[in-house]
């Protein structure tokens, strides 16, 4: 597909999900799994519980490989009660979240990226992981193996090299614009001369890309590289200038960084898609963006970044575009029709739960965004209290920063595959 079919395919994506956006009920959802106030500390004594106890069993994994097999069951014995007793996971989740090939695919992954960058931080790999979990869960709806490869290796690895540059505010937006350049021209196949370790490595990711699929035949992977720097690139303007929303088309620059976004997944997984399939992948992700951006609503309106949130948050109640959002999540995933795998509706269950949970979770974290009454309402179906949510990730960093680098020789990361290796 030539660049001038697959720009004009593309705009008609977003044009078609700016009329759905702005079609989708607006009204407060039909929500599932409400919660009472002792049902939620219920939880939230159990997840503590969790933590410690999950803490503890690092801390003491052992050296000889009999016992480590005994560890490893006792940690799955753990694991499971904890499942059960909180109730937010099902079966048909664990099943799909521990199943073997995606546990390799997230070990691979770890390991490929210490080889890449032996001085990463492991926040920047987790980074990375988010896109390689949505490729993985891509794969199972694809009828796939989940697994990675060379192009999904560079693709993934991109998000954390490009990303945290690009939203970095001590950079200058000139600097910002210069990095922009060049990786355009280097996205259209040109050789360009580095000037620094960032831009070396950032290029030795596209060449993987450039290593497993050619150019000319598979040209819609390139295409869609490309559109999403260019959103990219849309997005750096909106950074330190507040906007009205008749200003910029801010909606248009969500669409095509989140729908491009997770197309390319798509286009990474099965080299080409059919019609439906690039509805539902574009969908996909710009309801992935949109969880990020409201989640990100008060450091992007602190930093002065316009995203659908952050420009309207201190004007108006974020309640009518939340509900939006959630009610999109519902009737993407009703309305698809392109996958024939087998556990389909698991999946399907999964993403919704996950992508609902993501949505709960900002909510609590913009409080002060919403009215009151709109707020009472929602909070009743949050899995814990919103003071608990907002802590839990302090929490967990806080308690995960104390742990050594290794124990009896194996690293922390290394304990946790193995303790989730259910085969």
């Amino acid at each position: 597909m030539n660049e001038v079919t697959f720009n004009t395919q593309f705009q008609e994506l977003t044009y078609a999900y700016e009329e759905i956006w702005w079609s989708t009920n607006k009204q407060f959802p039909k929500l599932d799994n409400r919660t009472s106030f002792w049902d939620k500390k219920r939880k939230e004594f159990s997840t503590d519980r969790f933590i410690e106890d999950f803490l503890k069993n690092i801390k003491s994994f052992p050296e000889n490989q009999q016992e480590k097999f005994k560890w490893r069951i006792e940690f799955q014995k753990l694991l499971n009660k904890f499942i059960l007793e909180i109730g937010i996971i099902s079966e048909n989740d664990k099943e799909i979240l521990l199943n073997k090939d995606l546990i390799k695919s997230t070990q691979d992954f770890i390991n490929e990226s210490k080889l890449f960058n032996e001085k990463m931080p492991m926040e920047d790999i987790g980074q990375a992981l988010r896109n390689l979990w949505i490729i993985n869960i891509s794969q199972l709806l694809l009828s796939k193996k989940p697994e990675i490869s060379p192009s999904i290796f560079g693709y993934s690895m991109l998000y954390p090299y490009t990303d945290n540059y690009l939203d970095d505010i001590s950079i200058s937006l000139e600097n910002k614009k210069e990095f922009n350049n060049k990786l355009a021209r280097r996205l259209k196949g040109e050789l360009i001369k580095v000037n620094n370790d960032h831009e070396k490595q950032v290029f030795a990711l596209v060449s993987m890309i450039e290593s497993q699929y050619d150019r000319n035949e598979y040209s819609s992977i390139f295409h869609s590289l490309a559109m999403i720097h260019n959103a990219q690139r849309e997005s750096v303007k909106q950074q330190h200038k507040k906007s009205t929303p008749y200003e910029t088309d801010i909606l248009g620059i969500s669409l095509k960084k989140g729908g491009a976004s997770v197309l390319t997944d798509a286009y990474l997984i099965n080299g080409e898609l059919n019609d439906k399939c690039k509805e539902f992948f574009f969908g996909y992700g710009f309801l992935l963006q949109l969880c990020d951006d409201l989640q990100d609503a008060k450091e992007d309106l602190k930093n002065g970044n316009m995203t659908m949130f952050s420009q309207i948050a201190t004007k108006y109640p974020l309640d009518n575009i939340t509900n939006g959002l959630i009610n999109f999540i519902f009737d993407l995933l009703n309305n698809e029709t392109c996958f024939k795998c087998e556990n389909l509706e698991q999946l399907k269950t999964l993403i919704r739960k996950n992508c609902s949970l993501l949505t709960y979770f900002a909510i609590a974290r913009n409080k002060s965004f919403y009215s009151t009454y709109y707020y009472k309402n929602i909070k009743a179906y949050f899995p814990y209290t919103d003071r608990y949510m907002n802590n839990l990730g302090k929490k967990m960093k806080n308690k995960f920063s104390k742990l050594e680098e290794s124990y009896n020789g194996t690293k922390v990361e290394d304990i946790l595959l193995y303790a989730l290796d259910y085969n």
